[in-house]
C-alpha cells in the first residue's frame, strides 16, 4: 500500500489514469471539432478554416481509435473528413464565383434591358395610336366647328336681312 501502486497511488497508475482521462475526452473533442468544422465548411467565408480544423478532427479521432478509447470517435472523425471535403470544394468553387456572378448579373441586365425596350416600344405604339386618335377627333371637331360657323353665318345673314326689312317697313 505504500508505493507499489496497488491502490492507485503509485506513479504508473497516475499516469495511466491521466492518460485515460485525456484520451477519454478525445471522442468529445472529435465530436465538437467535427460539428464545428462541418458548419464552417458550409459557410461561404469560413470554408478555408474547415480544412485544417477538419484535419485536426480526423487526427484526434484516429489517435483515440489507436489508443483504444471506447466510443464513436471514428464516426465523429468522419465529420472532420466531411469538413475537409467541404473546405476543398469551397476553395475550388470560390475563384469561379465572381465570373459566374458577373455572367448571371449580365444575363439579368440583358433581360431587364430587353424588357425595358419592349415596354418602351409598347408605350410608343400606344402614344402613336392615341396621337392619331386625338388628331382624328380634333379634325372631326374642326370640321364640325367649320360647318357650325358656316351655318351661324347663314343664320346671321338671314337675321340681318329680316331686321333690315323690318327697319324699312317701320321707316326708321
Amino acid at each position: 500500500m505504500t508505493g507499489n501502486g496497488s491502490l492507485g497511488f503509485g506513479g504508473g497508475d497516475r499516469r495511466s489514469a491521466h492518460r485515460r482521462g485525456v484520451l477519454g475526452q478525445a471522442p468529445f473533442v472529435t465530436l465538437v471539432l467535427g460539428i464545428s468544422v462541418t458548419v464552417l465548411g458550409l459557410t461561404v467565408v469560413w470554408f478555408c478554416a474547415a480544412i485544417p480544423l477538419g484535419i485536426a478532427a480526423v487526427v484526434v479521432g484516429v489517435m483515440a481509435n489507436r489508443q483504444g478509447v471506447e466510443g464513436r470517435h471514428h464516426t465523429r472523425a468522419v465529420l472532420g473528413t466531411v469538413a475537409i471535403l467541404l473546405g476543398v470544394t469551397g476553395a475550388a468553387f470560390m475563384p469561379r464565383l465572381p465570373t459566374r456572378t458577373n455572367a448571371a448579373l449580365s444575363n439579368v441586365e440583358n433581360d431587364v434591358t430587353a424588357d425595358i425596350e419592349m415596354i418602351d416600344d409598347s408605350v410608343s405604339s400606344d402614344v402613336n395610336r392615341i396621337d392619331k386618335s386625338i388628331a382624328r377627333d380634333l379634325s372631326a371637331l374642326e370640321s364640325s366647328l367649320r360647318m357650325a360657323d358656316q351655318s351661324l353665318v347663314r343664320e346671321l345673314s338671314s337675321l340681318e336681312a329680316r331686321v333690315d326689312a323690318l327697319v324699312r317697313k317701320v321707316g326708321l
